[in-house]
This record gives C-alpha cells, structure tokens and sequence, in this order.
C-alpha cells in the first residue's frame, strides 16, 4: 500500500538538522523525531537513536495482536523483552517482562496527527517528555512506522525511549 507522508509545518526558531540520524528508517519516523526533539517541554536533553531500538520497535508493531494495540503481545511478551532481544542493554532494575520504555500510537501515517495525539495524553507526555526523574534519564531513543494490514488500526506508531544499563560497558 501507499500513503502520504505530511511533514510538520512548525514555525520555530530552531532548524531541522539537513538530514535524519541515519537510524530512523522515514522520513515519518523523522518528523516525530524532529517534533519531539525540539518540543518546548522535552526535558530528556539529548535523543540518541539508538538502531537496536529502533529494531526493537518495528518487531513490537508488528506484534501488535489484531484488534488492537497493547504494551505485550498475544504471547504476553512486553516492550522490555523486544528491546533486551534486539541487544539493547535496558538497566538490570527494570522490568523483566513489563513496559518501562514504549508509547504506541495507532491509526494514522501522519507523523503530526500521531505526535499530537501523544503529546495530548498525560500518562504518554510523562514519557515522551521525560517529565518525571525516571523518564528524564532515559535519551535513547527509537521510532517505528509499521503498516499492519491485519490490525484494525493498520498503521502502528512504537516510540522506545529509555536508559542504558551500567553493565553495558557502553
């Protein structure tokens, strides 16, 4: 399938960098980046894309059962999983099987539409906007866009931001 992708029209002092970090996968993807990069009330300082979050979050989209949208799949198989098997070294503290890291969206291509929508809901902007101790340590970051014709939304927003374990030796 095909779809258009709408580019933000932002009036802003701050100017998009010429090109994506090169571990976004769209230009989509990209927009949300950029739109929540430069977002008045990001309190996360940097966001690092990190690839193997980035893989992270394109196989949780795609794991999305088909009636919907959920933080775990049918197996019942959480966020933290996908990205400690996608060779992201979350800290040992966080949750062997839960959510410590994800924000989903469905529904729309449009990388705008989606920030809005997330950006509006309280419990995502904690999140997205690192708005509380815990979230405003994390600045790695992944986005996916996945179209998934056997969920009822079809498209499928995964936006992974979260900290690196210590014993990573990164």
């Amino acid at each position: 399938g095909t779809y258009v992708t709408y580019l933000p029209y932002v009036v802003a002092e701050v100017a998009p960098p010429p090109l994506p970090p090169p571990c976004l996968e769209s230009w989509a993807t990209y927009a949300f980046y950029w739109l929540l990069r430069n977002d008045a009330r990001q309190q996360h300082g940097e966001l690092i894309c990190d690839p193997r979050l980035v893989k992270a979050a394109r196989m949780r989209a795609y794991a999305q059962p088909p009636g919907g949208i959920s933080h775990c799949d049918t197996l019942g198989l959480c966020a933290n999983i996908y990205v400690r098997r996608a060779g992201f070294p979350l800290p040992s503290w966080y949750a062997v099987n839960g959510n410590n890291v994800e924000s989903i969206m469905a529904g729309t291509a449009d990388p705008v539409e989606a920030y809005r929508a997330l950006a509006r809901s309280p419990s995502h902007a904690v999140h997205l906007f690192g708005q509380n101790d815990f979230f405003r340590q994390q600045n790695y970051i992944g986005i996916a866009l996945v179209e998934v014709p056997a969920n009822r939304y079809q498209w499928v927003w995964i936006i992974l931001i979260t900290g690196k374990g210590a014993e990573s030796g990164e």
